[in-house]
């Protein structure tokens, strides 16, 4: 579970399994789970396991290789809270700066990736409003709520 809103450079990024991700041969094919920008909160079901966030997609891509991509793991049977996101993409100097925001409040990681085709950098900002994913949860799904308990898996660098 994560929040996610972004603005109109990308529309989504792609979940992975540890050791697994987007190639030349694969593109994609071998994500595990998409995080869509709707601005509200994703819902996914994942096996247990150690997952990364990366390939950025829209009216761009942006690849963050398995080393340097947010990282969180799964626990079986339980509501996975990831946090809520935001994601700044900095684009070359001659170019204005793009914002991809993948959530929002109490903040508990920053991190800088330097993207090797010196395209700029993407700062990412992960933030934990745990409480307010209870509530939503609570009003939405709440026989979900009811049938597993929740823990907090925040994504890390």
């Amino acid at each position: 579970m994560a929040k996610v809103s972004c603005n109109d450079d990308f529309s989504m990024a792609s979940i992975y399994r540890h050791g697994a991700g987007w190639s030349i041969t694969k593109g994609i094919w071998e994500r595990s789970g998409v995080i869509k920008c709707a601005g509200d909160y994703n819902t996914f079901k994942l096996p247990e396991g150690q997952y990364y966030i990366s390939s950025y997609a829209g009216n761009g891509f942006v690849n963050v290789p398995e080393e340097d991509a947010l990282k969180f793991s799964v626990k079986s049977n339980k509501i996975n809270y990831i946090g809520d996101f935001k994601i700044t993409l900095t684009e070359p100097e001659d170019k204005p700066p793009a914002v991809l925001t993948l959530a929002a409040p109490t903040i508990t990681t920053f991190l800088l990736i330097e993207d090797i085709e010196n395209f700029g950098r993407i700062e990412h900002l992960v933030e934990n409003n745990s409480s307010q994913a209870k509530t939503y949860l609570q009003t939405e799904l709440p026989s979900v709520y009811e049938k597993y308990s929740f823990v907090r898996n925040m994504a890390d660098k």
